[in-house]
């Protein structure tokens, strides 16, 4: 997610991200934040080597959190737009075996966030 210079996601933020599967490319872009309602929405415009939009609607399931996922990307990379006719099979490939570690990177990442220690100002002066 974007975050501001405080470390706070807000709408217009950006961030620079690079996405990297098995076959040898990786993709480049910026993520801008466009729409948040905390604890139910999400959505973010891509822009760079593929542009759109990612929307993430989230909501209570079980013990934890539902997401339904939207993802509207155009790929602009001239030399993957040649390609893609010819190699489409080997890119659906790819994404699926980049999405399942993808989602257990974020899954660390919001794990390690949750155990973090807090701090605690309650003795600052």
């Amino acid at each position: 997610m974007p975050l501001d210079r405080k470390g706070k996601a807000t709408v217009g933020s950006r961030a620079r991200a690079r996405a990297r599967g098995a076959l040898p490319y990786e993709l480049n872009f910026i993520i801008e934040a466009a729409e948040l309602e905390p604890g139910r929405l999400v959505v973010v415009k891509t822009l760079g080597d593929f542009d759109g939009l990612w929307r993430a609607e989230l909501s209570p399931s079980g013990t934890g959190t539902g997401v339904q996922l939207t993802w509207q990307v155009t790929v602009l990379r001239p030399i993957l737009k040649f390609l893609a006719p010819l190699l489409q099979p080997a890119f659906a490939w790819n994404h699926r075996w980049t999405t399942p570690r993808g989602e257990a990177g974020l899954r660390r990442n919001l794990r390690a966030r949750k155990t973090a220690p807090r701090p605690d100002f309650t003795n600052c002066g």
